[in-house]
C-alpha cells in the first residue's frame, strides 16, 4: 500500500512538465504490466496511483491539460473495470497496452517536454 500524502508531496514538488512526464510514464508502465500479465495487486496499485497523478496535476494545469487529465482519468476508470472482467483476453491486454501507450504519448507532448533539449534535463 503506497502512502499517498508522501506520494503527493513527492510528485508536486516537481515542476508541472515533469509532473506530466512522470505520469506519462507510469500510464505507459501500466499498459505493459497489463500486457506482461502482471499480479492484478501490482496493476490495481498502479491504476491508482496514475489516478492520483492526474488529479494532482489537474490543480496546475492550463484547460487544454486539465481537460485531457479528465478524459484520462475517465479512459482509467473503463480500463480498470474491464480489467477484473477481461483478465485473461489476450486481444484486450494488446488493445489497453496500445491505449495507454498512445495516453503517454499525448501526456508528453502536453508537457512540452519532447521539445526540450536532453542536456536541459538535468537541471
Amino acid at each position: 500500500m503506497i502512502d499517498e500524502s508522501k506520494l503527493q508531496a513527492l510528485h508536486l514538488r516537481d515542476p508541472l512538465p515533469r509532473q506530466l512526464g512522470n505520469l506519462a510514464s507510469s500510464v505507459n508502465r501500466l499498459g505493459f504490466l497489463i500486457a506482461s500479465r502482471k499480479p492484478s495487486s501490482l496493476v490495481g496499485q498502479l491504476f491508482r496511483e496514475c489516478q492520483l497523478f492526474a488529479a494532482w496535476t489537474a490543480h496546475e494545469a492550463d484547460f487544454e491539460t486539465k481537460l485531457a487529465l479528465e478524459d484520462l482519468q475517465s479512459s482509467l476508470t473503463v480500463l480498470q473495470s474491464a480489467f477484473s472482467v477481461e483478465e485473461a483476453a489476450e486481444d484486450w491486454r494488446a488493445q489497453c497496452n496500445q491505449t495507454c501507450a498512445q495516453w503517454s504519448q499525448r501526456l508528453l507532448e502536453l508537457s512540452g517536454l519532447l521539445n526540450v533539449k536532453p542536456e536541459a534535463l538535468s537541471r
